[in-house]
């Protein structure tokens, strides 16, 4: 699917540690009354990984992903992205790593409902200074890459929940992140659309070495993962290898 884009990832050959997290805790306040969310996670992201993270609702799956992408901040623990500490950053400096480094996926797409397809993957490029041809030129590229050619200028009301995730996917890859972090990619889509999203992802890392780390509630996701990591009650209590299965799942044709 990606053979004519210029691949700047590589597999995890040299077993690169991307993500570190050590001894993670997290809690909220309620008045005086602290609610922890994380209590105590591990665990490490090799570059070139497509690993899930999988759990109930309500076990700090997402609190865990928003601390790993620079949005929220831990209690206390260790994370590091690419050796670099992420509590000893600024606000503005984890804005700039989001900007280069790391890119988000969410739920329910988040993109701009006053502008185009084209124009909502434009968006990361313009706030990291591309001219307005280099933007319109790699947008173009991207919705044809994930299967929305002749779709750029419709606006998401008028794309079904599968094709606005497509462009979510698209100006997510924008910016060539070196981590995409997806939250429930397919949670809010029908079996057939989900299908698509989970073939595209699989073949982003596969074919062209992009860095993943998904959460999901459903297994049959979890299962296309190199490594599936169990959640409970925030603390990681088990981690699965997925024994090759990832292909076998995909095989199957899919249409859009």
């Amino acid at each position: 699917m990606f053979a004519n884009m210029d691949n700047k990832k590589t597999n995890s050959a040299n077993d690169e540690i991307i993500v570190r997290v050590e001894d993670l805790h997290k809690a909220y306040f309620l008045g005086k009354t602290a609610i922890p969310a994380l209590r105590g996670v591990g665990f490490e992201l090799k570059r070139g990984e497509l690993v899930s993270i999988m759990g109930p609702s309500g076990c700090g799956k997402t609190t865990l992903l928003n601390i790993i992408g620079g949005i929220d901040r831990p209690s206390r623990g260790l994370v590091q992205f690419e050796g670099t500490e992420l509590t000893s950053l600024s606000d503005n400096q984890l804005a700039d790593l989001r900007l280069e480094k790391i890119s988000f996926v969410f739920q329910f797409y988040n993109l701009l409902p006053l502008l185009s397809a084209q124009e909502n993957v434009e968006i990361p490029m313009v706030f990291k200074g591309e001219s307005k041809a280099q933007r319109v030129e790699k947008a173009k590229e991207l919705l044809e890459l994930v299967g929305l050619k002749g779709r750029e200028d419709h606006l998401p009301t008028e794309l079904s929940g599968g094709e606005q995730q497509r462009v979510s996917i698209s100006r997510a890859m924008a910016n060539n992140p070196d981590l995409m972090i997806c939250d429930e990619p397919t949670g809010d889509l029908d079996s057939n659309s989900a299908k698509i999203i989970l073939k595209l992802l699989y073949d982003l890392n596969k074919e062209m070495g992009m860095t993943i780390l998904m959460v999901t509630h459903d297994r049959s996701n979890a299962l296309i993962c190199d490594r599936i990591l169990h959640m409970i009650d925030g603390k990681i209590v088990n981690e699965e290898q997925t024994l090759g299965l990832q292909g076998s799942l995909l095989d199957e044709s899919l249409e859009s």
